[in-house]
C-alpha cells in the first residue's frame, strides 16, 4: 500500500510499481542493517527515542524491556517498528532522492506530517485505506 501512495504522490504510473517497490525494499534492507550499527545515526535516534519512551512509561513491563531485545525483532519486513518521526523523515528524504534521480521531480520531499496529510486527503475509496485503519474504523463505528 505504501508504494501505491508513493506512486500517487509523485504522479507515477502503475507501470513504475516494480521500480518503486524495488527502491522501497532496498531502503528497508538498508535501514534494517543501519539500525543494528551502534554508531549509525539511525541506531542512535532509535535508541534515544526508546529510552525516552521507556522513561515516560511506568508500566511494569517496561522495567525489564531492553533496547537490544527490541532490536532483535527488527528485520526488513518489520521496518515500521523503527519509524520514529525523525527516522521516517530520513527514510522519505532518501527515497525522494532516489526517485528524483530516476524520474526528476519538482515536488518537495514528503515528511512524516505531510505524508499523513497526503494520505488522508487522497482517500477516495475503501481500497485506499490501510487494513489496520479499516480495523480501527470498524471498532469505532
Amino acid at each position: 500500500m505504501f508504494v501505491k501512495w508513493i506512486l500517487k504522490y509523485y504522479g507515477l504510473n502503475d507501470t513504475e510499481n516494480l521500480t518503486i517497490t524495488s527502491m522501497v525494499e532496498d531502503l528497508n534492507n538498508t535501514y534494517a542493517g543501519k539500525v543494528l550499527v551502534s554508531t549509525d545515526a539511525i541506531h542512535e535516534e532509535l535508541e534515544s527515542h526508546f529510552l525516552r519512551q521507556k522513561e515516560q512509561r511506568k508500566e511494569k513491563i517496561y522495567e525489564t524491556l531492553r533496547f537490544q531485545e527490541m532490536l532483535r525483532e527488527i528485520d526488513n519486513t518489520k521496518i515500521s517498528y523503527i519509524m520514529t518521526k525523525t527516522i521516517l523523515d530520513m527514510y522519505l528524504s532518501e527515497l525522494h532522492g532516489r526517485i528524483a534521480t530516476i524520474y526528476g521531480t519538482s515536488l518537495s520531499t514528503l515528511k512524516n506530517d505531510t505524508l499523513l496529510d497526503f494520505y488522508y486527503n487522497n482517500i477516495s475509496t475503501i481500497d485506499d485505506i490501510y487494513e489496520c485503519h479499516k480495523e480501527l474504523l470498524e471498532l469505532l463505528y
